[in-house]
């Protein structure tokens, strides 16, 4: 009893099975995604759907293609072999992998055109099976299958060993390096040079869907191109939320901001350092923010521009909000850089809103050639 004969026997349960196993490899993805904060990095963009691509290819070509199974195959207990019980190898991985997305497209009624492929197919096999040959086979059935295909080739090897004893007797030292020099080109092609092309094509991905991110970024100026700042997809100008500022930003989706307030040195009565004007801008914390909490102080440095850091837990309007607040010193100004969102999604949003606030500039060269006109 061959594969196929075994698998033209399946009734509804291997289509059950291979649901499920699709189910558990989809939650699977939603956890890498949320790891790489790829699936709710905000609105759904060409760099998200290029990595979100770049994950499923890679791990059904190097799972599919390499073991015959994926993670939810191996907990469904169902396996992708050839018709000669050989995995598919990494070509025939990428292919199923492609013609799979091609299913769950909108043009092929997302996967229901394969359930009915599968369901009036007579070997239980959706498109991919059948463009790569392949089959998909119960785990229970893979020891008959063995045992059976073991028992025709022994035969076979008993009767070529009759015909030919004298040529393999003597050949057999050649025989046996021939096959591990075999074996480990096979190894080389079949495993290592997939896994090098897989961990290739990802960096590459990754790299391109950057660039493409950058494309979709926009740069605000402020005060006669003097200051600049970069914003990404999701966020824009927003003029209500304080007259002083430079730069107003939101992202109202995600109920993020940002302002930053310019102070030169010369309005300020007297001579301060970084650190005295940033105690003067703690001290006056409470007038404006409720029960005000001020934590993680640290220096940092932005642009090489020194400047204090630090975290503010407060309410307004009887809402509980958490505050980025960063003042850097410039040749000849103050700079605060505020930054906001409710108190439960600052752990979420903090590393996105410091990434904007790091692409602030001062052109102090445009601003002294203004000065001496």
């Amino acid at each position: 009893m061959d594969i196929k004969n075994v698998v033209s026997k399946y009734n509804f349960s291997i289509l059950i099975l291979r649901f499920f196993a699709m189910i558990i490899d989809i939650l699977i993805f939603a956890v890498i995604f949320l790891y790489l904060e790829l699936a709710f990095e905000g609105e759904l963009n060409i760099k998200m759907i290029i990595r979100i691509f770049s994950v499923i290819l890679i791990y059904y070509s190097l799972l599919e293609g390499l073991t015959g199974y994926t993670w939810g195959k191996l907990i469904m207990g169902v396996k992708v072999l050839n018709k000669d019980l050989s995995v598919p190898g990494f070509l025939k991985g990428i292919i199923r992998t492609f013609i799979k997305i091609l299913e769950f497209s909108p043009f092929l009624l997302f996967g229901l055109v394969s359930v009915i492929f599968i369901f009036i197919s007579k070997d239980k096999r959706r498109l991919g099976d059948v463009f790569t040959n392949t089959y998909v086979v119960r785990m229970k059935d893979l020891q008959l299958l063995y045992y059976n295909k073991e028992k025709i080739d022994s035969e076979e090897l008993n009767y070529t060993e009759v015909i030919c004893h004298n040529v393999l007797l003597n050949s057999w030292i050649k025989f046996i390096n021939l096959t591990k020099e075999l074996n480990i080109k096979k190894i080389i092609v079949k495993q290592i040079i997939p896994i090098i092309i897989s961990i290739t094509f990802i960096l590459i991905t990754y790299k391109c869907s950057d660039y493409i991110n950058i494309s979709s970024n926009k740069v605000l100026t402020g005060c006669k191109d003097k200051y600049e700042i970069t914003l990404p997809e999701g966020w824009d100008e927003n003029r209500k939320l304080n007259s002083d500022a430079i730069f107003q930003l939101s992202n109202e989706k995600n109920k993020n901001y940002i302002i930053v307030i310019s102070e030169n040195k010369e309005d300020i009565i007297k001579e301060l350092t970084l650190e005295q004007y940033s105690n003067i801008i703690k001290s006056n914390i409470h007038k404006s923010i409720d029960n005000a909490r001020i934590e993680n102080s640290k220096n940092t440095k932005i642009n090489n521009h020194k400047g204090i850091q630090f975290e503010i837990t407060g309410y307004m309007n009887k809402i509980k909000i958490r505050y980025l607040y960063i003042i850097l010193e410039t040749k000849d100004n103050f700079q605060q850089i505020i930054a906001w969102t409710l108190d439960s999604n600052y752990n979420y949003d903090k590393e996105k809103m410091l990434n904007i606030i790091k692409t602030f500039k001062e052109d102090e060269n445009k601003f002294n050639d203004n000065e001496s006109i």
